[in-house]
């Protein structure tokens, strides 16, 4: 939606300063022959234009509109229709991402990423997704089998597991792993097997399908959550659980087997997580340390029978400890491990450089590198990162962190997460028989610190007391869960989640992506594809729009200029509402403003009713503010809460001279900028280029990308699902 030559100036803004330093191995790549022949061979060849989920193909599954085919088409040139297709894949990931990034990729890595693209459209490259985030961070440092599963993931079916798609994400892996261009026939064996895996009423943590090679040990399994009840493994047909040293040997349909007592799932023994050296193996705990410690567990009612519990995972770890629960579900996160040999250790000290950085990243904050070393600290302690963070945010001086190796107490660690929390408030109850120290008095408040019980029925802290790694993971567990219900994490910032807004209703199960464009339909709802539209298009064909499945435009209508102020109306504005309209599109518009305060954003009301009077407007009459952070640009630094009243004031216009009114904005502007709850009553336009946004709260119209292709649209053009009908 932005004008094309600022997005290039910013992206090159952002490029040199946002992107990882990957190193300087971008070479511009063209596919081979070999990828054609395998795509050839996956599509099959039709002759005869053909319809497919609205959309209609010829040849090898390209993309058209079947009035420019009316005697169909021959191989050779299906052939030459399939390779001008695969150029402009070519082109954008050479242009758009691997340049971007500066990334360097062998001839069959670049083979699976058009088969990808060809089968998909760019929409998997979002940096965002598993497999473009291990390109941006370097492939060598993920396994085949969590590579295979990136590329596995692209395999639904509405919100279903398509295992036709499954295998031919396999086969993509294959390229991309092994150079094995074969295209095997479906259903053949592949080298590779998934698993399906259904959670039940718990969610999975990173998909429903996973892949390994044939042959070798499951190794490491995916887990799943859900409230208030603990993962125990997955469960097979026959009724028994998956085990990691299973070998691979077929393809399996698995369930989630919940309990709801505290458990741990199969699991082989993961590395420890913490940077510095492990300390001696200690003396393994008693049976006291299991169950008379801090953060005593609640006791069954009475006549309640515990269920029975699977076999543990770490040998030290007992399934009627207290903290197993914990363990439990900081491990199946990933958030901690245990140690080579197999065991957790439970009653080993935590340092203040682990306490700092696991309370740090549990409170939503991004990961810390060690501070520039300098001349009086040649060698920064791998946590010191995470002290600069605490003490700049104002937790604590760094003064105060005497040595980061040193164990933290209790009474420290309360300090810190109080802190990290930013609790403030005194809570009148004070349950604790030895301490009255603030911070153990609000965690214990918030329900992250209960301190334990002496003989005498007494509550005790025991703030000097060294902090283990039993607790600190009842800690990590409480704190993840107080900061989901209380902020929004973006960019490194909480924002506070206002719960007198209406959500998200969207099911993320219900999306799909097909050809680079994405769909919703939940069985009762079906969003409406469209695409939003300005000069930077130039000509459009828009017949053949209408026949590419589009069933509505956004048609800017004119802008605001970003540095001196300049009113204008959109060069293709008049052609392209006629143009859409004439061939049964539903239309709305947009005006790009960057109105700094009431007098500009009601100048831009009148010219935007003026320009739009006659015309047959059925959808949202949008006000399209966006900062521009160019040098020079007159909405570099604004005052967002004159921004928010510009929103108000031009929608409002809108409703009085009778049209639907409509803000659009993204997630960053959304969050930190605006005042959302002013706008409350106005239909919402997102703009978030992701597989699947993850946006808290509700919105009427989602901007998902901006490189789709539309047939009679040169270049790309940005892509819109419609959720509501505003006839």
């Amino acid at each position: 939606m932005k004008k094309q030559l600022i997005c290039l100036i910013l992206a090159a803004v952002l490029l040199f300063s946002c992107c990882p330093a990957v190193g300087a191995a971008y070479t511009e790549m063209t596919f081979s022959d070999e990828i054609v022949e395998f795509i050839k061979k996956g599509e099959g060849f039709l002759a005869k234009p053909y319809a497919s989920g609205g959309y209609w193909y010829i040849g090898y599954g390209c993309l058209i509109n079947p009035a420019d085919y009316p005697n169909g088409i021959t191989e050779e040139g299906a052939e030459a229709l399939l390779r001008e297709n695969m150029q402009k894949f070519a082109d954008y990931i050479n242009g758009s991402f691997l340049k971007k990034y500066d990334i360097g990729v062998t001839q069959c890595q670049f083979d699976a990423m058009i088969a990808m693209c060809y089968a998909l459209g760019t929409v998997w490259l979002n940096p965002a997704n598993r497999l473009p985030s291990y390109l941006i961070n370097g492939i060598k440092n993920y396994t085949d089998q969590e590579i295979a599963c990136a590329f596995a993931a692209w395999c639904h079916l509405g919100s279903g597991v398509n295992t036709v798609a499954l295998q031919r994400r396999i086969m993509e892996a294959r390229i991309f792993l092994d150079g094995d261009y074969s295209f095997d026939r479906y259903g053949a064996p592949l080298g590779w097997n998934w698993i399906i895996l259904d959670p039940g009423e718990g969610e999975n943590e990173l998909s429903d399908v996973a892949v390994y090679r044939t042959g070798q040990p499951y190794g490491k399994l995916p887990a799943a959550v859900r409230s208030g009840w603990y993962f125990a493994g997955w469960e097979k047909p026959d009724g028994s659980l998956l085990l990691p040293t299973d070998t691979v040997t077929a393809n399996l349909n698995l369930k989630a087997r919940w309990s709801a007592t505290p458990t741990t799932p199969p699991q082989p023994a993961q590395p420890e997580e913490a940077e510095p050296a492990e300390p001696d193996e200690p003396d393994p705990p008693t049976d006291a340390e299991d169950t008379d410690s801090p953060e005593e567990p609640d006791e069954p009612e009475d006549g309640e029978e515990a269920e029975e519990l699977p076999e543990k995972v770490f040998p030290d770890v007992k399934v009627t400890a207290w903290y197993a629960r914990y363990v439990a579900e900081l491990v199946s996160a990933g958030v901690v491990n245990g140690y080579e040999d197999g065991t957790f250790r439970p009653a080993n000290d935590v340092t203040w450089g682990e306490a700092l950085k696991l309370i740090l990243l549990a409170s939503g904050f991004l990961e810390q590198p060690p501070v520039e070393a300098k001349e009086n600290n040649p060698k920064p302690h791998w946590a010191s990162g995470y002290l600069r963070l605490a003490a700049d945010k104002g937790y604590l001086t760094e003064s105060a962190v005497g040595d980061l190796n040193a164990a933290i107490t209790r009474n420290e660690l309360a300090d810190l997460c109080a802190a990290a929390l930013e609790l403030s408030e005194t809570p009148a109850e004070n349950p604790y028989a030895d301490s009255s120290r603030k911070s153990v008095l609000q965690l214990y408040a918030a329900g992250i610190m209960e301190g334990s019980f002496e003989g005498s029925g007494a509550r005790l802290f025991k703030g000097g007391d060294r902090l283990t790694r039993a607790e600190v993971c009842a800690v990590l567990a409480r704190v993840r869960d107080y900061v989901a219900k209380k902020w929004i994490l973006i960019a490194g910032y909480r924002v506070p989640i206002n719960y007198d807004l209406a959500r998200n209703p969207y099911d993320a199960s219900a999306f799909s992506a097909r050809n680079g464009r994405i769909s919703y339909d939940d069985g009762t709802l079906r969003a409406r594809p469209g695409i939003d539209v300005s000069a930077y298009q130039g000509e459009i064909d828009w017949a053949k729009v209408a026949a590419d499945g589009i069933e509505f435009a956004m048609i800017r209508c004119g802008y605001r200029t970003y540095i001196n102020g300049k009113l204008g109306e959109d060069a293709y504005f008049k052609k392209n509402i006629s143009g859409a309209l004439e061939n049964g599109l539903q239309v709305g518009v947009y005006f790009f403003s960057q109105a700094l305060n009431l007098q500009e954003a009601r100048e831009e009301l009148d010219y935007v009713l003026a320009l739009i009077q006659g015309w047959d407007i059925t959808l949202p009459v949008v006000f399209d503010w966006e900062q521009m952070l160019l040098s020079g640009s007159r909405t570099r630094t604004p005052n967002w809460a004159a921004v928010t009243d510009c929103i108000i004031a031009f929608c409002d216009g809108v409703a009085a001279a009778g049209y639907q009114p409509m803000a659009y904005f993204n997630p960053t502007l959304a969050y930190l900028r605006l005042d959302l709850p002013r706008l409350e009553r106005y239909p919402k336009w997102l703009a978030h280029y992701v597989g699947v946004t993850n946006y808290y709260y509700d919105f009427q119209m989602w901007q998902y990308g901006s490189s789709g292709q539309v047939s009679g649209i040169n270049g790309n053009v940005d892509m819109d699902l419609l959720f509501t009908d505003f006839t």
